[in-house]
Formats: structure tokens, sequence, C-alpha cells
């Protein structure tokens, strides 16, 4: 997944790694884009992240 504009993750109370996001995708801790995780926000970031791969 590329994180080039933006990038968050998110972990449970014990400190486990859960998922993390490049504000067009969800992937979960094993790097596999989650179930209706792709093209979470369509727009011109989604399209310039499409292009540069």
């Amino acid at each position: 997944m590329n994180l080039f504009t933006t990038n968050s993750s998110i972990c449970d109370t014990a400190g486990n790694f859960c998922f993390y996001t490049n504000g067009c995708d969800i992937a979960g801790a094993d790097d596999e884009i989650l179930e209706n995780g792709d093209e979470i926000n369509p727009g011109i970031s989604s399209q310039f992240m499409v292009q540069s791969i």
C-alpha cells in the first residue's frame, strides 16, 4: 500500500497493532486489504495513488 500522502494506524488497548490506512484503503496487521476496505475515499488522492503505482 502506498503511504505517500497520509497514514494512520490503530492498535488495541494492549498495544497490539490492528490495522492501518492511507486514506484510500484499509489493511490489517497482515498487510492484506480488509473486506470492503478498498477505494474508501475515491477522489484526486486515490487517482494519484493508482497512477503512481
